[in-house]
């Protein structure tokens, strides 16, 4: 972005993660894995410090390890939330296999982790309330440019959760954004 008065640019990055089942490295170590995912983050952060890690849903469920045992209780994703905290995530949005846990796992999961969660669309069952502790957008300030982030969930269907307009998203963002039309941003990421 150009600002208008000093022609300075400006510069972010986001680095955008989804549907992260395993952290280990595949083909002999060759491709994948998350100690790779950790060093393109250092790499990005040494190059531009305004970068920000977001990983868009899909990480918690299915995956073989989820479903392990320690101690006689299910990882139900217990092991992704620690390894996401590790390798620095600043922000998750729900993927629909979030919502392959019940509530009280999720909710678990969301308490221990580190990292905010936005969630634009998602709502308690019955009530207009965010689902859990999660926030419906993020402001980033970068240099006097407002960085509006808002999260976007589709293709659920469980009873603890509403989750708004799913089908026809357009409007419904035309409409999240009204309802918070104090809010100034000069960047709109969903």
């Amino acid at each position: 972005i150009r600002l208008p008065n000093d022609g300075k640019y400006i510069q972010w990055t986001f680095l955008q993660l989804n549907d992260v089942y395993e952290m280990l490295p595949l083909d002999q170590g060759r491709e994948g894995g998350l100690a790779r995912v950790a060093r393109v983050r250092q790499l990005l952060l040494e190059e531009n410090p305004r970068t920000y890690t977001v990983l868009v849903g899909d990480f918690l469920s299915p995956s073989a390890l989820s479903q392990s045992e320690i101690n006689g209780t299910i990882l139900n994703g217990r092991q992704m939330i620690a390894s996401m905290d590790t390798l620095g995530i600043d922000f998750v949005i729900f993927g629909n296999h979030e919502f392959d846990l019940d509530e009280r796992e999720l909710i678990s999961r969301i308490n221990e982790s580190k990292f905010s969660w936005i969630s634009t669309n998602v709502y308690k069952s019955g009530t207009d309330q965010p689902f859990s502790s999660t926030i419906r957008y993020k402001i980033l300030t970068i240099d006097k440019i407002n960085i509006l982030l808002i999260g976007l969930t589709i293709n659920v269907d469980r009873s603890y959760i509403r989750i708004i307009n799913q089908t026809s998203l357009i409007p419904f963002v035309q409409q999240f954004l009204k309802s918070i039309s104090n809010i100034e941003y000069d960047v709109l990421v969903a």
